[in-house]
């Protein structure tokens, strides 16, 4: 579980400083000091702004020199003491930061921000037991309205702990404290998602949305509770209410897309998505699906145009220029498609999956020796990839060498042993290779377990299908 640190919590209220024109003028006189070798009067509402200015920039240094002049002219200021403690974190001295808080504490034990600091310390320093218990104290010293933050902050030392329930506990606390905290949801939809629990989170979410129904926040973690369990009808139908409730949601509309993307409605989804491309910030997210989308449906020239506006958005996003590789491959620009599928590995070239297409595209340039190369490169790493298998096997295919292409599937089917998509590449090439009988008994079994990888069958052994003895097994099994 992530959270913001107390550090960036802090200055949430103090983002305007950098642009604070007050500020500016007395960061301008502390400067000229400094420059001068003079020795100006700050009072502490002033060198706390200044100190604040730095830390917003990352200027540590700034910051030290301002708390020590500061320091001088008001040496039991705990504001500006408080701030060194700061400083001393940033600067990686945790330990140091940690006994000016305990003389801190000693001063003023009614101020929370001393217990806060002092638990995220304390959490980084791995304490999370006695982060919790400065977490708990702060909680008997804040106002009202921050009590669930600090529930979030409570149940992400327990999730720290390996101690779920309690962080279920106390991100519950926080919900009950205030509806309306998304990040607690949040957290509980990831908390429940990794122990394999989303019904529970679906049923907690519901008891909120039962107890204030016009709440999107628990209508949105519904929606993405049952896109993980794949009930993508019921996740659109949770995704609706969001809208009905918040029409600006964009984050509930792309949601929505990506259920009917699962559902191969692509139609849909791209009626979604150009719908809310004006309304969004991160436009390269949604040209990027387009381009998925217009792929899929295998409009090639529209989904290059959309990968394309993506890179021109972002152009470090390794999968937009393996998109438009790609779809160059399908409209037989083999070539051109091969400089975007290098430029797609030279941003990413740790993705086996880059290499493997990549693999694929010199096949289809004859450049064989090259693709093997690669299928070597990738050997040990991936086996439980079916494209892996029916790629490398598909090279020997070239060269004419059943034997071999039969071995790399058979190897591979001692990974992937329900693998549909390697019995039938499996069955033809035996049947290919004269061994009808055996090949016969993979199409069975192919056809037995999932019938949809038949049309890829088809595709790669024309000649087979049209044969009255294959024909009559597959009209059995359909």
């Amino acid at each position: 579980m992530e959270r913001l640190s107390y550090i960036c919590l802090s200055m949430r209220g103090d983002f305007e400083l950098e642009n604070n024109e007050q500020t500016k003028k007395e960061v301008a006189r502390f400067e000229a000091m400094l420059r001068r070798n003079e020795l100006k009067f700050f009072d502490v509402e002033q060198i706390d702004s200044i100190i604040q200015y730095y830390l917003l920039l990352g200027n540590i240094s700034m910051a030290n020199k301002a708390i020590q002049i500061g320091l001088s002219q008001h040496p039991t200021s705990s504001e500006l003491k408080f701030k060194n403690a700061q400083v001393l974190y940033r600067k990686g001295k945790l330990n140091e930061s940690l006994v000016l808080l305990n003389e801190l504490e000693l001063i003023d034990k009614t101020n929370p921000e001393i217990y806060i600091f002092r638990a995220e310390i304390l959490s980084e320093l791995q304490d999370f037991d006695s982060s919790i218990a400065n977490f708990e104290q702060a909680l008997t010293l804040v106002d009202t309205e921050d009590r669930d933050l600090l529930f979030v902050d409570i149940a992400s030392e327990f999730q720290n702990k390996g101690d779920t329930e309690n962080a279920l506990t106390y991100l519950k606390r926080a919900i009950i404290e205030n509806p309306h905290n998304a990040l607690a949801y949040l957290e509980i939809f990831f908390t429940l998602q990794m122990d394999n629990r989303v019904d529970e989170a679906i049923a907690f979410f519901q008891e909120a949305i039962d107890k204030d129904p016009y709440n999107h926040i628990p209508w949105y973690y519904t929606g993405l509770a049952y896109r993980e369990l794949e009930l993508y009808e019921k996740a659109i139908e949770a995704f609706d209410f969001v809208i009905v409730i918040d029409d600006a949601n964009i984050d509930a509309y792309l949601q929505k897309a990506e259920c009917y993307i699962s559902l191969e409605l692509y139609h849909h989804a791209i009626e979604i998505l150009l719908e809310n491309l004006p309304k969004s910030e991160f436009k390269e997210r949604i040209y990027y699906t387009l381009g998925e989308c217009y792929e899929n449906i295998e409009d090639y020239e529209l989904a290059i145009e959309y990968y394309q506006q993506t890179i021109k958005e972002s152009p470090d996003w390794p999968d937009a220029w393996l998109g438009v590789g790609v779809c160059l491959g399908q409209i037989h620009q083999i070539t051109e498609g091969i400089e975007y599928i290098k430029k797609a590995i030279e941003l990413a070239p740790n993705n086996n999956e880059f290499q493997l297409v990549y693999a694929e595209f010199l096949q289809n340039t004859n450049r064989l020796k090259d693709a093997e190369e690669i299928y070597e490169k990738l050997s040990d790493s991936m086996t439980d990839n079916p494209d892996f298998w029916l790629d490398k096997s598909q090279l020997f295919f070239h060269y004419d060498d059943y034997n071999e292409a039969i071995d790399i599937l058979q190897e591979g089917m001692a990974y992937l042993p329900e693998s549909a998509e390697l019995m039938f590449r499996l069955a033809g090439m035996l049947i290919l290779n004269g061994q009808e009988n055996e090949g016969k008994k993979w199409l069975i079994n192919a056809l037995s377990l999932n019938k949809k990888n038949l049309r890829e069958f088809i595709d790669f052994y024309p000649e087979l299908a049209e044969r009255y003895d294959i024909i009559e097994i597959i009209q059995t099994y359909q």
